[in-house]
């Protein structure tokens, strides 16, 4: 389990889930959650939001962990 804090920097609404663009002390981070009905997302944009879940890297399609700069 993972919390982080951060700017909500950008949110699209993808199928069932919501993929949230923000920035951390640690530098830019991606999180993906499931859409819930009602919601509208894009008001997080220029929040400050705490997030908890769980944490994984994302891999490339040969199982090498991907690196963004």
């Amino acid at each position: 389990m993972v919390e982080v804090e951060g700017l909500v920097h950008s949110v699209v609404e993808s199928g069932s889930n919501v993929t949230i663009g923000m920035m951390i002390s640690d530098g830019p981070l991606t999180a993906i959650t499931v859409k819930e009905n009602g919601v509208d997302y894009s008001k997080l944009v220029d929040a400050k939001v705490r997030i908890h879940g769980n944490a994984g890297a994302l891999t490339t399609p040969s199982h090498q962990i991907a690196v963004f700069e």
